[in-house]
This record gives C-alpha cells, structure tokens and sequence, in this order.
C-alpha cells in the first residue's frame, strides 16, 4: 500500500536536510529518503583526509547551533558527525537505506517508487548533489588495459593504490589535494592539467570566502552570474591546516611533474598536449602505475 505525505526529498545530505529542517519546524509533512546513511556519499565517496573547502560559518545549517571554531574546516568524519547531530537535534523525518528507482506522475501528484514500497506526494525535491556521477575524459577510455584506472570519489588514500607512479587527471580542488597528498606519501606524480584558474586564499589577513561574502557573491544564484563568468574554471581550495594554499605552484613545489590536459594514449602512453607520458610495462621512460580521474562535475 502506498505511503502519502505532501514533500519527499530525496537525498540525505546538506541541502536535503537543510529543506527538511526547514518543513519540520513548519510541522509540513515530508519525508526524506537516504539511499544509505545520512551523509552518505561524504562517508563512502570522498577520501580519508578531505575537509570542507569552506570555512565553518558558511557551512552552518538552518536551525543548528554555531560550529564551536566558525573559521575552522571541518574533517570528512567532523563533517558526518554534524550532520547526524542535525537530523536528531530537529527530529527530522529521514528513512535511511532506502533506494529510489523511479519518479513519475500520477493523477496530478507523484508516484515514488522504493526498494521498500511506494509513495505519493504533491512535491518531489531531488537533493542528491551536482557531483554525483563521475566524469572521465574520452581519452581515459582508450587506457591500456594494464593501467589500473580509479575515479577520485573512489581513492582513500595513498597506501591504498598499487605500487608506482600515479598520472592524476585534472587540476580542480580535488586533482590538486590528491596529487600533493600522493606526492607527500613519496609517490611520483605527474598532474595533467587543462583550463585552471588561481585564486589567493588570504588576502589582507583573512580568508577568501570573507571577501566573497562582503562582495555579496554567496547570495547570487546561477541567474545573477554572467554566462562567461558561469565558465570560469574553479582555482585550487583545500580546507586542510586550517585552509592554506593550494595550487600549481605550491604542488610544483612538492615535487608534483605538471602536464598538458590529457588527449589520448597511444599504446603504453598517455598522450598530454602532444607530450607522451610513458604507463606501466613500457620499456623507457617513467613508468606510470595508475591513474586517478578527477573529474567531478
């Protein structure tokens, strides 16, 4: 039989239960459907050391209390932790493994089908994230078979990939964290880059997201951002140490060989703007033992 309820929400992350905290207080009738734990892709999809790239007085939910340090970056586990703390100090409806498989329509309201039955609602939010499928470059399609090949929502940490080189792909926040992690670890690391953009992470003594706050760019939408701006590649975040810099030049730094975008391979080699990049079982050359695809929308 068939479960009602006016909003279901579909997703148990931050913008999920931030909608949730939202109707719970309002007493409007909701639920929330959580494929696995609240948090979930933050548990299973994200690496051991990974912390939020924003400071902690951003990254406060609607209705809880003031994160003890709010220029602090809290830790993937911190993070889980808060957002646990979150649904049970609200009291927030939230029905955890539990897969949706399907949304359709159904006499002017919505049919949600489950793994654990069904239900229909006036409204349906799907809150499940904007990063959810990992994006690989053609090119990584035509990698020798030999290559052991991971996208960055399944890397943990350096002692958990094969022995060798790493040829890391892309250069956005994830790229760069991972390509100095791996490189901190004593792997060799080469970094394919394409379009990428610096930003500074303190200016005048305080953090960037200080100034975007005060510009009043944290309260613009897509509609108030101009299409060229829209296209602007992201510059190199990371939340660790308390927020430091992070990018070309600081991973150059560390050892990290930086490359032109990944094109194609040709045989045991990857192909960077022209330049071979020699793969495991090549007879010359560095040999690279993996490679990592950041590619997350």
């Amino acid at each position: 039989m068939s479960k009602k309820t006016d909003t279901v929400i579909v997703g148990g992350g931050q913008a999920g239960l931030s909608l949730s905290a939202r109707l719970t207080t309002r007493n409007e009738s909701h639920v929330v459907l959580e494929r696995g734990r609240v948090g979930e892709r933050w548990r299973s999809e994200r690496w051991d050391s990974l912390h939020v790239l924003t400071p902690n007085w951003v990254n406060r939910l609607h209705g809880a209390p003031a994160h003890a340090d709010p220029d602090g970056f809290l830790g993937r586990d911190a993070f889980v932790d808060y957002l646990e703390q979150y649904v049970s100090s609200i009291g927030m409806p939230v029905r955890q493994h539990v897969d949706v498989w399907s949304v359709e329509r159904h006499l002017g309201r919505f049919r949600v089908r489950t793994d654990s039955g069904e239900w229909i609602a006036r409204r349906v939010v799907v809150a499940t994230g904007d990063a959810a499928i990992p994006s690989r470059p053609p090119a990584a399609w035509r990698a020798p078979q030999e290559l052991a090949q991971i996208d960055a929502n399944r890397y943990r940490r350096p002692d958990r990939l094969a022995p060798g080189a790493v040829l890391v792909v892309g250069a956005g926040p994830s790229g760069l964290q991972i390509a100095s992690e791996l490189r901190r670890a004593g792997r060799e690391v080469i970094l394919a880059v394409g379009r990428h953009a610096r930003g500074v992470r303190r200016y005048r003594g305080r953090d960037i997201w200080h100034w975007l706050h005060q510009l009043g760019d944290l309260e613009d939408s897509v509609d108030d951002v101009p299409p060229e701006a829209q296209r602007t590649p992201g510059f190199g975040l990371t939340g660790q140490n308390g927020g430091q810099q992070l990018d070309l030049a600081t991973v150059a730094d560390l050892g990290v060989t930086l490359a032109g975008r990944l094109t194609d391979f040709s045989g045991h080699s990857a192909i960077v703007h022209g330049i071979a990049v020699v793969t495991q079982h090549a007879a010359h050359g560095a040999a690279v033992d993996v490679a990592i695809d950041t590619g997350l929308p």
